[in-house]
Order: structure tokens, then sequence, then C-alpha cells
């Protein structure tokens, strides 16, 4: 029986399913469905829209984004991407340790 490697796909900021975000995420996945396990780490607002996503991928959402817009609170959004930036870095490496 052959171990399979894995491979982790991140994709922080696909809020729906559409465009080259899941481009990558599918053609990526496709190319190594047969010799990995394919794990992908996409934005805790992603909503497939009933969107038939790859069965062979374990997907979890985990990744936080920004609620404010830079236009409108530009000092509430630099701190609250600081903020999400340490929250995504210690859950990703969190995961990553805990699928080892």
């Amino acid at each position: 029986m052959k171990i399979k490697n894995k491979i982790l796909l991140v994709e922080s900021e696909m809020l729906k399913p559409q465009g080259h975000f899941l481009d990558y995420l599918i053609e990526t996945s496709n190319f190594f469905k047969n010799d990995r396990k394919i794990l992908w780490f996409l934005n805790k607002n992603f909503n497939s829209n009933n969107f038939d996503l790859p069965n062979f991928c374990l997907i979890k959402k985990i990744i936080k984004s920004n609620n404010f817009h830079i236009k409108k609170n530009r000092i509430f959004y630099f701190f609250e991407k600081i903020f999400f930036f340490i929250i995504n870095n210690f859950n990703i490496f969190f995961f990553i340790f805990f699928f080892f």
C-alpha cells in the first residue's frame, strides 16, 4: 500500500466559486489527485452556491478576511489586517501539524 503525500492549497480571498481563484484550485487538484492527498484552506465566508466542488479534496474554511473597507475606515482596516494575519498564520501552522 502506497502512502500518499499531501498538498495544501490556500486561497484566502475567494468568497464565491468563480474566476481564477477557483480555476487555480481545481486545475492543481486535478493534476495531483492521483499522487497526493489534497487539502484546501479557504475563506470562512466562502459560499459554494451549490457548485460541485471536487469530492477528492478535503476542504476546510478557516481563513478570516477583513470586514472593514480601506476607503471608509483606513485605520480599522489596517488593524484588522494585522490581527487576521496573525490569527490566520496560527491556524495554518496548527492545521499543518494537525494533518501530519
